[in-house]
């Protein structure tokens, strides 16, 4: 079946692509009376155990291991010959600062509130043996927060950028 290539194939499909693929095999076939209505299509999906799912997570977006090990040693052929004190790493993260947890102690269930979107992004770079961290980067999306106001960004332990969404730009 057509529909087995494209979830071997592991790529996306809808109610709609099915709907639509049904009139063509319906023409094809010459079946005049063929109606692609969702009642149709609720029939096929129960026939092919086909439910809907709500996509999470990003593993289908990550290498396998047979390319982690062919990327280790190209970067390995390339830094080999380099000191180690030479050689940094460097990595982004968000900090949901007034995000409430997920996940709380309770005698009952309770409802929880929309998740806030209120963040700022930390950068944080060593070299290989750790023998030298670069400061801090810390961006906020406000050029003068509240927060520190009368503070001179200049004094704080990190170096401060902002940027309307608090995420780095490539200048």
């Amino acid at each position: 079946m057509w529909l087995d290539r494209i979830f071997l194939g592991n790529q996306d499909i809808d109610s709609a692509a099915i709907l639509n693929k049904s009139v063509t095999f319906a023409e094809r076939l010459g079946i005049v009376d063929f109606k692609a209505s969702e009642g149709w299509l609720d029939g096929f999906k129960e026939r092919h155990g086909i439910s809907s799912y709500l996509k999470h997570g990003e593993l289908s977006s990550a290498p396998s291991q047979e390319e982690i090990e062919q990327e280790r040693l190209k970067l390995w052929q390339i830094i080999m010959n380099w000191e180690l004190d030479d050689v940094f790493n460097c990595d982004e993260s968000a900090l949901y600062w007034s995000r409430e947890p997920s996940r709380v102690l309770a005698q009952s269930r309770f409802s929880g509130k929309k998740l806030s979107k209120e963040r700022v992004t930390i950068f944080l770079s060593t070299n290989a043996t750790g023998s030298e961290k670069l400061p801090l980067v810390f961006i906020n999306k406000s050029k003068s927060p509240r927060s520190l106001k009368g503070v001179n960004h200049q004094n704080l332990p990190v170096d401060y950028y902002w940027s309307s969404t608090a995420w780095m730009q490539v200048a």
